[in-house]
């Protein structure tokens, strides 16, 4: 950290001034200090799975329908809540010296201001948002049975903590004083650098991990919508909102950001034998395609309720039968309406890689 901002402050004009700072970053990891503010316990990447048992335990007792009816999402073993539960089962002398729970953005926020607080894009990964209430929810963390003052408040993004510590100010030659911001969600940050921060307008966040998400004005907590695999946040800044969104995540597979990319490499090795002379297969109806239904899905384990699929496809596929189908799954306008979006057609479409 103090390494990066020392790069800032090197870049920064003769005069220039830092005026804030706001850090964006992956939800559900989480870092655990204590009454020093110390970390307790290595964070638990969030793609992690090694909290599958007490995630089962945990929908026995609140239940799907009931979680998703909260916090506007399903029981997952990568959200914060599973952590923090397996922490507490396996290094219980541990978790008695915990404090205060904070996400990655937040835990740096803190290290840079010395106040805690969360935003409620990171709040919605926690599994522990009351959506409604926009709070931190009374009943799961009673079926959790986990102190609510162990979470940090939850402010609006941009809302200010402090200023920098003089600490870091002198460790890393940042000009002026600057103060500290709440910061968000990584792919909610995305979006609006990509222009998906109003209704209407589809996003598709590519990096490690592939998010597709649509703004709306409220939360739509249906069984309907809980079904078909959405997961819904809120967005706090001057106004709040909230947003439907599926993931594909993947790190081995690919799929999210490589996927392009393959699809691109491999529609160009085509045209490069085509232009040797090679002979070309005649085009065909391609029997392939990508279905627009994405549900939320993890990898690297295998998730039998995943809903998306490349279909067909191989490893080194002629150009023509790769690059319909693919090309196929981006058309939003056709695809999405058939995944019962609810009452908020995509007008447009972003993307974004991280």
């Amino acid at each position: 950290m103090l390494e990066a901002l020392s790069h800032i402050a090197g870049s920064v004009p003769n005069g220039g001034e830092v005026l804030g700072i706001a850090c964006a970053s992956m939800g559900e990891a989480c870092v655990l200090i204590d009454d020093a503010g110390k970390p307790v316990a290595n964070a638990i990447a969030w793609f992690d799975r090694r909290t599958e048992a007490v995630t089962i335990e945990l929908e026995q007792k609140l239940g799907q329908q009931r979680a998703f009816r909260i916090a506007g999402i399903q029981i997952d073993p990568t959200l914060t809540l599973p952590k923090l539960l397996w922490h507490r089962e396996t290094a219980p002398d541990v978790f008695a010296l915990v404090r205060k729970i904070l996400n990655i953005a937040d835990w740096i926020a803190f290290r840079l201001c010395g106040e805690a607080a969360t935003d409620p894009s990171l709040a919605s990964r926690t599994l522990c948002l009351d959506m409604a209430a926009r709070d931190w929810s009374p009943e799961i963390l009673q079926v959790a049975e986990l102190d609510r003052a162990l979470l940090p408040p939850i402010r609006p993004s941009g809302t200010q903590l402090g200023p920098v510590r003089q600490s870091v100010l002198a460790a890393t030659g940042l000009p002026g004083r600057p103060v500290v911001a709440v910061g968000a969600h990584d792919h909610v940050c995305g979006g609006f650098a990509a222009g998906a921060g109003r209704p209407g307008v589809l996003l598709d966040s590519m990096g490690t991990a592939e998010a597709l998400f649509q703004t709306v004005a409220r939360p739509v907590l249906t069984e309907a919508n809980r079904h078909v695999g959405f997961a819904q946040g809120i967005v706090g800044l001057h106004r709040s909102f909230s947003y439907f969104g599926t993931g594909i995540n993947s790190s081995a597979a690919p799929s999210s950001g490589s996927a392009p990319c393959w699809r691109c490499r491999a529609q160009a090795a085509g045209a490069r034998r085509a232009d040797r002379g090679g002979r070309r297969r005649p085009a065909r109806r391609p029997r392939h395609g990508i279905p627009a239904h994405l549900a939320y899905g993890t990898a690297p384990s295998v998730d039998r309720a995943s809903r998306g699929a490349f279909l067909g496809l191989t490893a080194a596929p002629i150009g023509e039968t790769c690059s319909v189908p693919c090309w196929r799954g981006w058309r939003w306008r056709r695809g999405w309406p058939s995944t019962r979006w609810p009452r908020n057609p995509a007008r447009a479409s972003r993307t974004r890689s991280g």
